[in-house]
This record gives structure tokens, C-alpha cells and sequence, in this order.
């Protein structure tokens, strides 16, 4: 698989051995084009980098089948996945076993909604993971997570205290947790949870408090902030979370997620060397026709389908609702043996939001058939 040398953006590519006696002992750099033609759609150039020689220039990604890629020095350019940026989902993932999900929430994008021309620099993937249980009552037991800047409500100028919190703000990147954020938190003095802790009540009691997520790394000794007004250019996100009903219970490692994509961009380079990183047999023809579990489940509103068929075939692709209804086809066309990935953005096909709920995914693929469940929740 390229490696990547240079850039943040969410960009990725997948190599394919076509011709194994015509590889050669060097190293090829792909490099994302952040526009190829009047419409400012996305491509990539592939060099030579042994050779100095540009071998693809503004290429268009791959189609399904990978036509439009010609094969250079035995292998090709399969697979390029090159997003635009921006949010991507937001969800709940709840610990098995234990209480429904807790909360419901409100969230803006700070940064985005501020107009800050850079924020895509700073935005990223964020976990908040709590490590407390929370019930109407607040946390149960001292507060386990990171420290947090209070700040008062409607008075912002600088936090009045640095307190423990239930839960922890991790920042993501390529999947792996890479350290913690700072963090502020709101309270509102006229109600009775005025107390110095991060706890919302359930909505009977009225009260709630809202979660600032900052762009800098966290500081435990509490002094990043301290003297310094809550500034919005600051904030990636502000969420505001509030318990379902007096019973709710949000159960210690429950997680919410907010998902990100860095736009991939000309800053985005990766190199490889084909007969040192890939080998024949990782990329061979699949043995077998798979429709594999959706990512992220539960989703919303867009997940990533992945199936992979070993001959050509016609397939169908079909999402069906808790009721067997057809919900809609995504693929009805016959198609090459390989590797295929898709996203359904959870609509129909007026462009109508399914709700939330259970649905199937079937692949029909020849005479045989396969099927997924994937939950949604909005």
C-alpha cells in the first residue's frame, strides 16, 4: 500500500500488480491534483521518481473497473478515494450490554460556522468517551476523566475554576488515539446543578451544559486558559447534551463521535515500490464472493459499503427496510472481479432520508446471495 510522505488530507490509494515479470526496482510517488479540468474535479499524477519521469498527469480516479488508469511498469492505480473535507458523521457508540444510549444533543462546527477560511486545518476526528456512569443524579463517583475550563454562562470573560470531568476528549488520526484536547465546559448559575461539575440532567429538570472542544492539545496544569477569555476561533465544536429522560443512564466507556474528513489536496503525496511492498498474491483475484459489515454501524447519515467478487457477474446491491421493502438498488449492472467499496448516504431515490432503524443490505451476485444488517440512527 503507498505510504504516505507528505500531507493531512483523508486521501488514499490502492495499487494493483497487473503484470508481475514487468515490474521494475523503483520507487513511484502519487500525488493528488487539486483540479483537472473546468470543473475543478479532483485527480492524481504518477512519477517516476527513480527515472524522473512522469508517467500519469491530472489523471481522473479510477472508474469501478479501473479503465481509465492505463497499466504502467506492470501494475496500476485501482482505487483513489479523494473527499472534499468537511463533516462527516456524528454518533453514539454504546459500551454492549449496557444502557440504551443516554443522550440526546445539539452540536455546532464552531470553526465552520465562524467562517474561518483555515478551519479545515484544525478539524479532526474527536472522541469523547465517558468514564463515568451518569444519571439524572450527575456522575456516579468522583469524576474519572481529563480537567475542564468552566466558564459561567453569559459571562465568558475567563474561566472560574479548572475541574475534573466525566469523561475524556481524544483527538483521532488514522484511526489510532493520538492525545487528548483541551476542553471548556458551561454552566448555568441559576440552576441547582451549579455545583462545579459536568453533569446534564435529564430534560424534566431542565438543566443542561455544554461541551467546548478546543484546538489545543490539553494542558493538565490548567494554565492554557486560565486568564484568557472563551474565544470561538478556538473552538472546534460546541456540543450541548442533554439526559433522554430522568431514567437515562450513559454507562462508563460509552463513546460519542464526531467524525471529520481532512480534504485531500496537492499537499498529499505517497510512494511506493512495487516489488518491495506489494506481492503478487495479496493482490490476486478474491477466492470467493463476500459482502463485508458496513463502517461506521451504527451510521449516519452515510456509511461504506465493501463487497468483492470473484468472476464477472451481474450484481445487485439492494437496501431493504425492517419489512422487507425495498428501499433502493444502489448497483443492478454486471460487473469484473475485485475489490469494490460504496457509500449510501441513507436516502432513497426521490433523495428522501430514510429513518432510523434496522435495514438490510443484499448482494445478489449471479446466484448467490449475501446480506448485512446495518443499523441507522438518527
Amino acid at each position: 500500500k503507498p505510504e504516505r510522505v507528505s500531507g493531512r488530507g483523508d486521501a488514499d490509494f490502492t495499487i494493483k500488480i497487473i503484470d508481475p515479470s514487468a515490474l521494475k526496482k523503483h520507487t513511484y510517488e502519487i500525488s493528488v491534483v487539486d483540479s483537472i479540468n473546468e470543473n475543478g474535479d479532483k485527480g492524481f499524477n504518477l512519477l517516476d521518481l527513480t527515472a524522473g519521469k512522469t508517467l500519469l498527469e491530472n489523471n481522473p480516479p479510477p472508474d469501478n473497473n479501473g479503465y481509465n488508469v492505463p497499466v504502467t511498469d506492470g501494475f496500476k492505480i485501482t482505487r483513489a478515494y479523494l473527499p472534499d473535507g468537511g463533516p462527516k458523521d456524528d454518533y453514539f457508540v454504546d459500551v454492549p450490554g449496557g444502557h440504551a444510549t443516554g443522550f440526546h444533543y445539539k452540536k455546532n462546527y464552531a470553526s465552520t460556522l465562524l467562517g474561518e477560511a483555515s478551519y479545515l486545518e484544525y478539524q479532526r476526528i474527536v472522541e469523547i468517551e465517558f468514564t463515568n456512569e451518569i444519571n439524572s443524579s450527575g456522575a456516579i463517583g468522583a469524576p474519572a476523566g481529563q480537567k475542564a475550563f468552566r466558564y459561567e454562562h453569559a459571562s465568558t470573560n475567563v474561566p472560574t475554576g479548572f475541574f475534573p470531568c466525566p469523561f475524556n476528549v481524544w483527538k483521532v488520526e488514522n484511526g489510532q488515539r493520538t492525545g487528548l484536547l483541551n476542553v471548556g465546559f458551561e454552566e448555568w448559575p441559576m440552576f441547582s446543578s451549579y455545583d462545579g461539575e459536568w453533569g446534564p440532567n435529564a430534560p424534566t429538570v431542565g438543566g443542561f451544559e455544554t461541551i467546548y472542544i478546543m484546538k489545543s492539545d490539553y494542558d493538565e496544569s490548567g494554565q492554557f486558559y486560565q486568564n484568557k477569555p472563551l474565544d470561538m476561533k478556538e473552538v472546534l465544536y460546541k456540543i450541548t447534551f442533554v439526559l433522554n429522560a430522568d431514567t437515562s443512564v450513559v454507562d462508563a466507556g460509552d463513546k460519542f463521535v464526531l467524525e471529520f474528513e481532512i480534504p485531500a489536496s496537492s499537499q498529499d503525496k505517497f510512494t511506493f515500490v512495487p516489488t518491495e511492498v506489494e506481492s503478487v498474491d495479496s493482490y490476486a483475484l478474491p477466492k470467493t464472493i463476500e459482502l463485508f459489515q458496513n463502517y461506521p454501524n451504527p451510521f449516519n447519515p452515510s456509511t461504506m459499503i465493501k463487497f468483492q467478487l470473484n468472476r464477472k457477474t451481474r450484481v445487485k446491491l439492494t437496501i431493504f427496510n425492517l419489512l422487507g421493502q425495498k428501499v433502493i438498488d444502489l448497483i443492478d449492472e454486471e460487473m469484473s472481479p475485485g475489490i469494490y467499496h460504496l457509500s449510501w448516504d441513507s436516502k432513497d431515490p426521490s433523495g428522501q432520508l430514510a429513518p432510523s432503524g434496522l435495514y438490510f443490505v443484499q448482494l445478489q451476485a449471479g446466484q448467490q446471495s449475501k446480506t448485512i444488517k446495518i443499523l441507522l440512527i438518527r
